[in-house]
């Protein structure tokens, strides 16, 4: 493994924290909350970050947390009236009905938390460090308290991107030696206070690969989706990616190259002005039964559009006409599906054109008398035969 982009993929995964510069703006979605209400995230530093609920048939939007947080990592509990942030490595939880969140204490030897996922209202699994590697846990909440449950062994490998799929637990590995590899882990958790005394847990280890993985997705135990983080030069202007297909055809596992895409690196590892805090999350491609949404730098326009991938034809197109769309004047990602509508985030600063900033010149405004968040978002129409309805809504 190279050491660089070993490097590399390390910082991805893991986010550092600075003091906040003047720069760059970003805005984009996160979640659906009902037929009219969208989770947002709004940039305005690097680590000044607010989280909105955004009312996207009225324009109007309304701060769900207080300046005193750094929301990354955020997720909509399946109930769908609440939602979990990772703040500065601490687990937090908000009901959308109170004014302040609540959070998540872990007493055991667990530090820099990422990567959760909800599986009720009351258990999540997550990723952090323990004992100087990153291994996998399960929380149950259901008392008030924070019950810890091991999901892998103490065995000197890294496991990160778990995604679990009936009793098996899908995930990324990583070996003391760089390698890394797919495995299969039996969904078998262990009270943490218990877990050593317990036979070691179930593991196989479906592929191995010689490029770092991360993002992995399962669709069903037998198919999937990862991100091969390829060979990063330093004086290049752009980190690249392929996308890739994980198949399981007779209990033989297999990696396919699906595309390629590239993100300019001063997102993800620029200064502080430049760079996204949640660095490549908001850029990872969006999966449906058809079609696989992604985010990638467009030569022709100087900026990053959205293209997507035919599961079927094997094809990649275009969403937007990059000589007459909001492509053309500004970088956009994080694509957010909703019904026949997607809506993607932007890149605000002060070359944005006018026309496209919203109201009084800017792309959000604030109405000093009520206190009224209005903003836009760029929207694609997928359902037009064209392919090229981008437009702010």
């Amino acid at each position: 493994m190279e050491k660089k982009s070993y490097l590399i993929f390390n910082f991805l995964l893991l986010t550092s924290f600075s003091s906040a510069l003047a720069g760059q703006e970003f805005i984009y979605p996160i979640a659906e909350v009902n037929d009219d209400l969208i989770m947002m995230v709004h940039q305005k530093a690097y680590d000044d970050l607010e989280l909105l609920l955004w009312d996207r048939h009225e324009g109007t939007a309304c701060r769900e947390l207080t300046s005193m947080f750094i929301p990354s990592c955020v997720q909509l509990l399946p109930g769908k009236k609440a939602f979990s942030f990772i703040d500065r490595g601490r687990i937090r939880i908000k009901s959308f009905q109170k004014r302040a969140p609540r959070t998540i204490d872990i007493y055991e030897p667990i530090y820099g938390i990422l990567l959760m996922k909800w599986l009720t209202d009351e258990q999540f699994y997550f990723v952090g460090k323990h004992y100087g590697k990153l291994s996998m846990f399960l929380c149950d909440t259901a008392n008030r308290g924070s019950a810890i449950y091991c999901l892998t062994n103490r065995d000197g490998f890294d496991y990160v991107y778990p995604c679990k799929v009936n009793n098996n637990l899908f995930c990324v590995s990583k070996d003391p030696l760089q390698n890394y590899a797919i495995a299969m882990i039996e969904w078998s958790p262990r009270l943490y206070e218990k877990a050593e005394s317990l036979d070691l847990i179930s593991k196989q280890v479906l592929i191995k690969h010689d490029k770092p993985l991360c993002f992995l997705e399962m669709e069903n135990e037998s198919l999937g989706f990862v991100l091969e983080c390829l060979e990063y030069e330093q004086s290049s202007e752009f980190l690249s990616f392929s996308c890739l297909a994980l198949n399981s055809i007779n209990d033989s596992w297999s990696l396919t190259k699906l595309f390629e895409f590239k993100i300019p690196s001063k997102f993800l590892i620029g200064t502080d002005k430049d760079r996204v805090y949640e660095t490549i999350a908001p850029f990872v491609p969006r999966y449906t039964q058809d079609w696989i949404y992604y985010v990638s730098y467009d030569d022709a326009s100087k900026n990053c559009t959205i293209q997507r991938y035919n599961r079927q034809l094997c094809t990649v197109e275009y969403l937007t006409d990059t000589s007459r769309s909001i492509a053309d004047l500004s970088h956009v990602f994080s694509p957010l599906i909703i019904k026949d509508m997607l809506y993607c985030g932007y890149l605000f600063n002060e070359k944005t054109p006018s026309a496209f900033r919203g109201f009084n010149q800017k792309f959000m405004h604030v109405d000093p008398a009520t206190g009224i968040i209005r903003c836009r978002l760029p929207q694609v129409c997928l359902g037009a035969t064209d392919h090229d309805c981008g437009c702010f809504g």
